[in-house]
């Protein structure tokens, strides 16, 4: 079964305007996908408009058959483009079906999960005395912990942008073009959180994990409320360990393929402050 992670969305000066007949701004904060969706949506405010996710992790956006709109974005915010899976200003249509995944969330097309098993725990220290004596404190609240291992990511197997996508395509990228690939994506795109567009992991924002990538996909638009499937159940929410924010932990695997990977990464239960 595929599986599907999305972390939570930082907005702020550097992602947050597009144009669309005027300027539209979204408002600063930190977003769980499906609410940055409705962030987005409220920046739009024409009516009509909507935001799809597929559950392979692509956007579209468009006006529900109604009449064709454009989008620019402007250099200063070019992060929310890209971060969308967009490459280029969008004019002319009704709907624009984005060429690249959205960053920030990793899919599960090639491989697969070999360890999903929460135990819970809790936090304790211990401290001995010079002269032998311990001493253990414990928190008294457990919490879940986990070890993701995601097994088999191709490096050299190039991802496929969806059909009628606008704009330059997986395949029309160029090879030294970064996220190209399923462990590319998640080295350059799920995991770096140093540029705006990337929306990584790695500064200990929660991420957002689907046991069943078909849980993912939904359809907003400015009447409705948020949508992604079965949204109070369907998920659970974790952030990584520091072994997985200090780095991406890899390995390669020495039996087929020399350019596939395996990912370990310990994650705590989210608990919402």
């Amino acid at each position: 079964m595929a599986v599907a992670f999305y972390n939570y969305v930082v907005v702020g000066a550097s992602n947050d305007t597009f144009n669309d007949g005027g300027v539209r701004t979204i408002t600063s904060g930190l977003y769980r996908f499906d609410e940055f969706v409705e962030a987005f949506l409220n920046a739009w405010t024409t009516v009509g408009r909507r935001v799809l996710l597929s559950d392979t992790g692509f956007v579209t956006l468009d006006n529900n058959g109604g009449a064709n709109f454009a989008i620019t974005w402007p250099a200063a915010d070019v992060a929310l483009r890209d971060y969308l899976g967009f490459t280029a200003d969008l004019a002319a249509a009704n709907s624009y079906i984005a060429p690249r995944r959205v960053r920030g969330a990793w899919h599960s097309t090639f491989a697969s999960l070999a360890e999903f098993d929460p135990v819970p725990t809790g936090h304790a220290t211990q401290r001995r005395s010079r002269g032998g004596l311990t001493r253990s404190t414990w928190q008294g609240r457990l919490v879940d912990e986990v070890e993701f291992v995601l097994q088999f990511l191709s490096n050299d197997r190039r991802l496929s942008s969806p059909a009628s996508a606008v704009a330059t395509t997986y395949a029309g990228a160029a090879a030294t073009e970064q996220g190209l690939t399923e462990y590319a994506h998640a080295r350059d795109f799920w995991f770096d959180a140093t540029a705006a567009a990337n929306q990584g992991f790695s500064d200990g924002r929660p991420v957002v994990f689907f046991e069943d990538e078909a849980d993912v996909g939904f359809t907003m638009n400015d009447a409705a409320a948020p949508a992604w499937n079965s949204i109070t159940t369907e998920f659970t929410t974790w952030v990584f360990a520091v072994e997985a924010l200090a780095k991406l932990r890899r390995e390669k695997v020495l039996t087929g393929k020399r350019t596939h990977y395996h990912l370990r990464l310990p994650a705590t239960e989210y608990v919402s402050p």
